[in-house]
């Protein structure tokens, strides 16, 4: 979907398009986007309706690529895990930043160790929450492990229990489902929690470097 004036400011009318049948119609008055239909006609919708999508971006041949194999330079290596992370500040659900680190080329975060675990205290020194904007709690973080089957079988999103992913500290009185907390995060000490999957949390992504390399 995009806006009736797409984003670089240009007017539908000095673009190529064809409306399909009965469009646009601004049904209820309140259709202010532009969807693509099958047979390439385009049509007015409301922006709030969820929508398949598709992102145009321009090839570069002279874009560099760092050590993460991606152009974003928050992306940070651990040389010692040989993974790569970044630390986002700006709260999500669990499912949003879950759907970041996707798009992002990698995944929330899972510990596996004691020094990878040093290194999420690293992170979160680098970002104190005097640079976090927001009324959340800041010294959280969302990782990839919850509790989808609400029994206390703590799993990570590549579906290993925390023992056998290698890190299962918890917190002092953690999990404690509190308020039907059953997604998984980690305080700035490095001990994990539970967490109410819609509350907004700041989250750790993690990459592998060759995730965004094709031949």
């Amino acid at each position: 979907m995009l806006s009736k004036i797409p984003l670089k400011g240009v007017p539908l009318s000095d673009i190529s398009h064809k409306w399909a049948p009965g469009e646009p119609n601004n049904l209820n008055d309140d259709e202010n986007c532009v969807y693509l239909t099958p047979n390439g006609a385009i049509g007015d919708i409301n922006c709030w309706i969820p929508k398949p999508y598709v992102c145009y971006k321009k090839n570069d041949e002279n874009q560099v690529l760092n050590e993460c194999g991606t152009t974003d330079n928050a992306y940070s290596m651990d040389e010692i895990s040989g993974s790569c992370y970044k630390f986002h500040g700006t709260p999500r659900t669990y499912s949003r930043a879950f759907m970041t680190c996707a798009a992002e080329g990698g995944y929330l975060s899972i510990i596996n160790s004691e020094a990878e675990a040093n290194y999420i205290r690293k992170l979160f020194a680098r970002n104190p929450a005097s640079s976090m904007i927001g009324p959340f709690y800041k010294d959280v973080a969302y990782l990839g492990f919850n509790d989808w089957s609400e029994h206390g079988d703590w799993l990570t999103i590549h579906d290993e229990t925390l023992e056998k992913a290698g890190y299962a500290k918890w917190s002092t009185g953690e999990p404690n489902n509190k308020t039907n907390e059953f997604c998984g995060g980690v305080y700035r000490s490095g001990l994990l929690l539970d967490l109410h999957c819609d509350s907004v949390h700041a989250f750790i992504c993690e990459k592998s470097p060759g995730s965004l390399l094709w031949d």
